[in-house]
C-alpha cells in the first residue's frame, strides 16, 4: 500500500493506494512523492482494512486519516528535497499510536520474501503455527490479498530484478524456471495479468527506464524519491 502525493503548481493531491492485483498507469502533469509500505505494515498507520482498499485509490478520509490533507499542504510548499522529510516526520509522529503488528503475518511475509514467492501457502501456515484459513483472514485484513496472491507479486518482482541485471538477449525459458514459473507460458500469463504487458514489453520498458535514469534534468523536474522501512 502507498500514500502518494501528486505535486503540481496548484498544490499536492493526496491518495491512499491499496494493494493492486492488476496493472494501472499513473499519468498526468506533476511529480509523485510518497511512501510505499512493506506488505502488511500500512495497517499500523491507516484506519482501514487492507482488503477494503484492494485495487482502489482512497481519499485520506476513506483511509481514516484526514490529517493527511495537512501533510499535503506542507509537501506543496516544501522544496523537492524536503518532501520526503515531511512524510518521514509524519510517519514518525504516528509511531507511538500505531496499531500493533501481527508477528505471525510478519513472519509469513518474511518467508514469502526470502523465497521470492516460491514457498507454498501450507508450508507458511505450518511454519507460523496457524491454519490456512486463519492466515488468509489475517492477510486480508493487513495485506489486502492472500498469501498466494502476494507470492505472485513477489515472483514477478524477482523476475523484474533479473531482467534489470540482463544484458543482451534473454533466454526466457531458463529465466522462467529460475524465477519459479512452471514454464515460459506461465511467465507470459503472469506478466500480462499483473504488469499488463508481455515479458518482452516489460523488458523493453525496464531498459528504457534505466537508460533515462542517466539523463540529466533540471532540479525542478526531478521527483525526489526516498524509502524507509517502518517495522
Amino acid at each position: 500500500m502507498d500514500v502518494l502525493f501528486r505535486v503540481t503548481a496548484d498544490g499536492a493531491e493526496p491518495l491512499v493506494v491499496g494493494t493492486m492485483t492488476r496493472a494501472i498507469v499513473a499519468a498526468g502533469a506533476g511529480a509523485f512523492v510518497g511512501v510505499r509500505f512493506r506488505p502488511g505494515e500500512a495497517f499500523a498507520f491507516l484506519d482501514v482494512a487492507a482488503a477494503d482498499a484492494r485495487d482502489a485509490m482512497l481519499t485520506p478520509e476513506d483511509a481514516g486519516r484526514p490529517e493527511i490533507h495537512a501533510l499535503a499542504e506542507r509537501i506543496a510548499r516544501a522544496a523537492p528535497d524536503a518532501r520526503v522529510r515531511a512524510i518521514d516526520a509524519w510517519l514518525s509522529s504516528r509511531l507511538a499510536r500505531a496499531r500493533p503488528a501481527d508477528a505471525r503475518v510478519r513472519r509469513a511475509i518474511d518467508l514469502l520474501v526470502v523465497s521470492r514467492g516460491t514457498v507454498r501457502v501450507a508450508q507458511i501456515a505450518a511454519a507460523v503455527g496457524v491454519g490456512d484459513r486463519h492466515l488468509e483472514r489475517a492477510f486480508a485484513e493487513r495485506v489486502g490479498v492472500g498469501p498466494k496472491a502476494l507470492a505472485r507479486v513477489l515472483r514477478l518482482q524477482a523476475l523484474v530484478a533479473r531482467l534489470d541485471a540482463q544484458r543482451g538477449s534473454v533466454a526466457w525459458a531458463e529465466l522462467a524456471a529460475d524465477a519459479g514459473y512452471a514454464d515460459q507460458a506461465h511467465l507470459v500469463r503472469e506478466a500480462r495479468d499483473l504488469a499488463g504487458v508481455t515479458p518482452t514489453e516489460l523488458l523493453r520498458e525496464r531498459r528504457a527506464e534505466m537508460s533515462d535514469s542517466f539523463n540529466a534534468a533540471p532540479l525542478d523536474e526531478v521527483t525526489t524519491r526516498g524509502e524507509r522501512t517502518f517495522r
